[in-house]
């Protein structure tokens, strides 16, 4: 492959990549429903929806990069315990009940769910894949392409190409 190629290649693929992010940041935004990104395990929170503040009574400067335990959110702490165990040896949360704080001090009920990319029609793509145990946790979880040293090292295109074919996919499963 060229080099001239290989930089188109990498231009399309960043542009889809862009065109993805875009589709589900809006989507996320958007939704009328409650939603968070959080660090696992920690619970740290990256990002909240309009839904979140509303519903919550927080803001997202206040929250994003704090943890749920740090700002009461879990009504019950062993709940959040057994809703992150839950997770990691099931690889998701599926309907699971929750009993979370509002600012207010009001405790209310909400179903969890870790499908949200999928219902969106979203490809979830998991990067930094080292080692065949995160690669079998992400299977688990649903997670439909990966990348990282695990799947394969670094290489220039034309080694992608040739690693590609002998492969017979770009993708893991």
């Amino acid at each position: 492959m060229s080099s001239a190629n290989q930089n188109e290649a990498t231009s399309h693929a960043t542009d889809v990549v862009d065109i993805s992010e875009q589709r589900f940041l809006r989507a996320f935004r958007a939704s009328p429903d409650w939603m968070v990104i959080s660090g696992f395990p920690d619970g740290r929170l990256i990002e909240v929806n309009h839904s979140f503040e509303r519903v919550s009574g927080y803001r997202a400067e206040e929250v994003i990069g704090k943890t749920t335990l740090e700002i009461g959110l879990w009504a019950d702490e062993r709940k959040r315990e057994d809703w992150t165990r839950g997770i990691a040896e099931a690889g998701s949360a599926r309907e699971i009940e929750l009993r979370l704080r509002m600012r207010s001090g009001e405790v209310r009920n909400f179903r969890s769910t870790t499908n949200l990319a999928h219902n969106l029609g979203l490809t979830v793509v998991a990067e930094g894949v080292e080692d065949a145990a995160t690669l079998e946790q992400l299977a688990l979880c649903g997670c439909d392409e990966v990348q990282g040293f695990h799947v394969a090292r670094p290489m220039a295109g034309n080694a992608l190409s040739a690693w590609a074919r002998s492969n017979g996919t770009w993708r893991c499963w």
